[in-house]
């Protein structure tokens, strides 16, 4: 926990921060995830296919960890003084939407071509 520019690494208040905060979005994500693998486990009629589906869903509702990452990138670019080096972090971050984009629809493609047996 960071406090007046020191890094606090009490346990009590690093707990207390974590609890105050991000534990409410992380708790419900891990008990859905367990709840699932133990249904599994437990030789329900639900297949194997429907539980994994269950633990991928609930994987992605892990990008909801994103928020933190916004918020730690708008004080760290709080703290950048350089036009410059300012410039250069948004063209990267340009750069690395694109090669998402490009990534994401060549995976769609493909997923669309390998549909049928005759491509």
């Amino acid at each position: 926990v960071h406090t007046m520019e020191n890094l606090d690494m009490n346990p009590r208040r690093v707990a207390l921060r974590y609890l105050t905060g991000w534990f409410w979005i992380d708790f419900p994500i891990v008990v859905f995830q367990w709840v699932v693998i133990f249904v599994d486990m437990g030789g329900r009629a639900s297949s194997s296919a429907t539980a994994l589906r269950y633990v991928r869903m609930a994987r992605h509702t892990k990008l909801l960890r994103l928020a933190k990452l916004d918020f730690m990138v708008s004080q760290i670019l709080q703290r950048i003084q350089s036009l410059w080096v300012l410039l250069l972090l948004k063209m990267a971050s340009y750069l690395v939407g694109i090669i998402m984009w490009v990534h994401i629809s060549a995976a769609m493609w493909y997923g669309i071509g390998t549909m049928s047996e005759d491509g």
